[in-house]
């Protein structure tokens, strides 16, 4: 949490509080420990404090400042209905004497209406202010509560000279504010304002925080209490107090949390939930995918084509880890992340990431075995995207065994090394489940924010060719529990791994193995056998030089054609039983990553209706090598460099593309 430690010893210490209405509203009271937070700068700290205020049977009341920077957050209402619902009354921060001496308003009455209407339209019931210490206060001598009628006492220019713009005494004389004799406050542009002449009933307001009656005033203004005594070191059991803590001085260390799992476990779910209804910082894959450079966050993907390359290049993986640590430190906000491909270099991540919580977030391996083969995992046997599996034999392994073993694998893994446990289908369907772990990480939660959000669906599969676990093959039933057998029962799911594989063993067709078949091979590409949009396209010796407008992303689709549409002889005929391995000779000395190698994929009339990125291209690789298998249904496909705006700026020079054809073994087309 980044809430320090001692102020919830200030809440035992409280024991019990109440908003700062209930001190209005029952005058006869003889003991009560009101509560207060202005809220100058920070409404989601401010949330953070309610959220364990609540947890702790104590209410407050939260103060909001309309001329505060979060005042036009879109979620603003949401944010004072959740304040209300954890039991805390919302109040107005008055500024409205500054905002009318910077001649900003002029009618102050209405701007208060304006101003608090669509809160009240939407369920926020205001009727308490209190008044926000302004610099202009102690420039021009008035404080934000002279504007209205019913404060007004008796005698101001004997009991409100040399009060603070907060409207108590103070000793310090550059905090006492003088009263004007004239009753009027005058700006610079000749405009004047009778004090006392804004009826409070006529607003829908009923009390000041500093006119209601009360015993004893604390206050931590400054950061300390200079202006008060302590009142940790006061006896609140009796009496009427009244304690206005600012959230801002209250705020702790920095806290970071990874939350690590296999692939399609929720991670972008999560992320979603956390960046909604939490306080933190929340990122979905960013480290390794993004570094620093001259100050500059710059996004480059490496979890993805050529992954297997960054495996073997720990060094360069931990300089990343490192990235993202600098990133999160210049920061001042608690951080989470989701992050699939980490578990891959846990000893590089937790040199970087020593004091870090961990979180293995999974979900029933069945599920996710499904799920990543959908996503075409393991497609290829030169599969260089995903993660190779520390297991003899792996790399002649069908696709289902591999993602089997992946599933088990990572699990294990993770189940060892994390610190805390969630389970993917308890986080998706009860909101009391996901709050309880977030509240033992220390993470507060704040359901209403996503009420509307909870129950959708995110990064849902749109190929489903793999049936779930009931329409699995006995064979693929025996083989799934055979690997991941012992993962189920760590887990928690229902394990079957009794399966009798003696009576499903069918005997198989021989399958004829022919030589790889070169289908594609040049050694330089010409102008008219590419289109391209959005970049100049020059043929000469060295290659195909490519240089973006920069006008909008671009891309050269190497096959000819249309990104949308194809036809004969444009792109290349797909063949069943087949996939396709290749590299792409380039150069570039543009420092810009995210240019992309893409294989687009066309239906029997022609139309794009699937596409993934196959490689990227960087600043210091010579040549992409890829692998892919077109998706069911493909008839043709096409091969694109694609370079989203602001990459290879500088240009590219495309010296030749090698694709071939391979046939399927027996082994890799198994279990399908």
């Amino acid at each position: 949490m980044s809430i320090k430690r001692e102020y919830f010893s200030y809440l035992n210490h409280f024991d019990k509080t109440v908003p700062v209405c209930e001190l209005y509203h029952q005058p006869k009271s003889i003991h009560l420990v009101a509560l207060r937070h202005d809220i100058d700068y920070d409404l989601d700290l401010a949330l953070e404090l309610a959220f364990w205020e609540c947890d702790k049977n104590c209410r407050a009341t939260y103060f909001l400042l309309n001329t505060a920077e979060y005042w036009q957050d879109p979620l603003l209402l949401e944010k004072c209905l959740q304040l209300q619902d954890f039991g805390h009354e919302v109040g107005l921060h008055v500024n409205v004497l500054t905002e009318w001496m910077s001649g900003n308003v002029s009618d102050i009455g209405d701007y208060i209406l304006q101003l608090l209407k669509p809160l009240r339209e939407g369920g926020v019931r205001i009727s308490g202010i209190a008044p926000h210490g302004d610099k202009s206060c102690y420039e021009n001598n008035f404080i934000n509560y002279w504007c209205f009628s019913e404060l007004r006492p008796e005698n101001p220019l004997e009991t409100e000279n040399g009060l603070s713009a907060e409207g108590i005494p103070v000793s310090a004389k550059g905090f006492q504010i003088q009263y004007p004799a004239s009753h009027q406050l005058i700006r610079k542009d000749g405009d004047k304002i009778d004090l006392w002449s804004v009826p409070m009933k006529d607003l829908g307001l009923e009390y000041d925080a500093i006119h209601i009656p009360y015993g004893k005033y604390y206050t931590d203004s400054g950061g300390t209490w200079e202006r008060s005594s302590d009142p940790k070191l006061s006896n609140l059991s009796e009496g009427r107090h009244q304690i206005l803590m600012h959230p801002i001085f209250w705020k702790g260390p920095q806290k970071v949390y990874f939350f690590l799992s296999t692939a399609r476990t929720g991670s972008k779910w999560l992320i979603n939930m956390l960046d909604k209804a939490t306080p933190v910082t929340a990122r979905h894959e960013f480290t390794l995918n993004h570094y620093l450079c001259n100050g500059n966050l710059v996004k480059d993907k490496r979890t993805a084509a050529g992954f297997t390359d960054l495996v073997c290049d720990r060094d360069k993986a931990k300089e990343l880890i490192h990235q993202t640590r600098d990133w999160v430190e210049d920061s001042d906000c608690d951080y989470a992340e989701a992050n699939i491909y980490l578990e891959q270099f846990l000893p590089e991540f937790q040199e970087v990431f020593p004091d870090a919580c961990t979180v293995h977030l999974f979900r029933d391996p069945r599920d996710v075995v499904r799920s990543i083969i959908n996503r075409s995992w393991y497609d290829t046997p030169e599969d260089n995207a995903h993660p190779v599996m520390d297991v003899k034999g792996f790399s002649g392994y069908s696709q289902f065994a591999k993602a089997c073993w992946y599933v088990r694998k990572t699990n294990e893994s993770l189940a060892s090394f994390c610190e805390v446990e969630l389970q993917f289908e308890r986080m998706v369907s009860e909101q009391d489940y996901l709050a309880l772990k977030l509240r033992e990480l220390g993470i507060a939660f704040f359901p209403l924010l996503v009420r509307a959000d909870f129950h959708q669906k995110i990064n849902v599969n749109q190929k489903t060719t793999f049936p779930p676990y009931e329409q699995w093959s006995t064979l693929q039933k025996s083989k799934f529990h055979s690997i991941c057998g012992p993962v189920n029962a760590m887990l928690g799911y229902k394990d079957e791994s009794h399966f009798n594989i003696a009576c499903v063993v069918k005997k198989r067709q021989q399958i004829l193995l022919c030589p790889r078949h070169v289908v594609h091979l040049q050694a330089g590409l010409k102008v008219d056998e590419v289109t391209a949009r959005g970049c100049r396209v020059v043929s000469d010796s060295s290659g195909l030089l490519i240089t973006p407008t920069g006008e909008g992303h671009a891309h050269v689709l190497l096959g000819g054609g249309s990104w949308h549409t194809i036809k004969p002889p444009r792109g290349w005929k797909s063949k069943r039983g087949f996939y396709y391995h290749g590299s792409l000779s380039v150069e570039t000395k543009s420092k810009e990553a995210g240019a992309r190698l893409m294989c687009l994929m066309y239906d029997h009339d022609g139309q794009l209706f699937s596409k993934r990125t196959i490689g990227y291209i960087r600043p210091d690789k010579n040549k992409v090598p890829f692998s892919f298998r077109v998706s069911p249904g493909t008839r043709r496909y096409n091969l694109a460099v694609y370079m989203p705006v602001g990459t290879l700026t500088t240009g590219a020079v495309i010296k030749g593309l090698q694709l071939e054809e391979v046939p399927f073994s027996e082994s890799n087309m198994e279990d399908r």
